[in-house]
């Protein structure tokens, strides 16, 4: 190797990055810019959590968890964006098998954005054209449970007994049996 080579090489990487960083700081003056954070769209949090069904400790589960008080009607729609974003990183980060989505803390009554938490940002490719159902569950609670449940009924068309639970339990149920249906497990 030559070693003249290599430090100019090492010069020259290092005179792009300051490079960039000049025009970045031009660029500052040119036009506005402003720090955006994703927990600026909403007072809602999230938590992730990774878990291990028993049986199936392969297959990697993410367990996204948000509380607090989403907005009425189209008030919710940046929390719907912000969860939606969350769950996405959550899916890019960890790459889970299995999904749970812990609703038990959230407050919410009516929001049609809402329905983009339900369709995990993860598909499945089948070798044979096979449709597969990806292992999803949502907990629900009091503070909820209405507006949940309009939501999967009349804006998803959808069955709320096929999504959304009661207890952890039940959620953890459904999740094992369409990821032994899914994933081909017995």
């Amino acid at each position: 190797m030559n070693f003249d080579k290599s430090i100019r090489d090492r010069q020259s990487a290092a005179k792009f990055h300051r490079t960039s960083a000049v025009e970045y700081m031009l660029c500052e003056h040119i036009m506005k810019t402003t720090e955006v954070r994703l927990e600026d769209l909403s007072n809602v949090r999230c938590r992730y959590f990774m878990a291990e069904i028993p049986g199936l400790e392969h297959l990697p589960t993410l367990i996204v968890e948000f509380s607090g008080e989403c907005g009425f009607g189209s008030g919710s729609n940046a929390d719907a964006c912000y969860m939606n974003g969350m769950i996405a990183a959550g899916f890019k980060a960890w790459d889970p098998s299995c999904f749970i989505l812990d609703l038990r803390r959230l407050k919410y009554e009516w929001g049609d954005m809402m329905t983009a938490i339900f369709a995990p940002p993860h598909e499945l490719i089948s070798m044979n054209d096979e449709e597969v159902e990806f292992p999803f569950a949502a907990i629900i609670s009091d503070l909820n449970r209405d507006g949940l449940t309009s939501l999967v009924k009349e804006e998803m068309r959808g069955k709320p007994e096929a999504l959304l639970f009661e207890t952890f339990d039940a959620a953890l149920e459904r999740v094992t049996a369409i990821a032994r249906q899914t994933y081909h497990i017995s």
